[in-house]
C-alpha cells in the first residue's frame, strides 16, 4: 500500500500496541502524534477504574 500511495500519511488509532514491547507500533505507523494513556483518561473522567477483589475457593 505504501508503494501505491507514496505521499500518503498513515495514522493508526489504537489503544493497544501491536505487541507488548511496543517495538513495531512506531515502526508501522511512524512517530507518535499524541499519547492518550489510561492515566489521562481517568483524570478526564472518561474512564472509571473499578477494582474487584475476589477469592476463589480451592477444591
Amino acid at each position: 500500500m505504501r508503494n501505491a500511495l507514496p505521499n500518503t500519511s498513515f495514522i493508526g488509532f489504537t489503544g493497544t500496541p501491536i505487541e507488548s514491547t511496543d517495538i513495531n507500533t512506531p515502526a508501522v505507523f511512524g512517530d507518535y502524534i499524541d499519547i492518550y494513556d489510561i492515566q489521562r483518561a481517568v483524570e478526564d473522567e472518561a474512564t472509571v477504574l473499578k477494582i474487584k477483589s475476589s477469592i476463589s475457593p480451592i477444591n
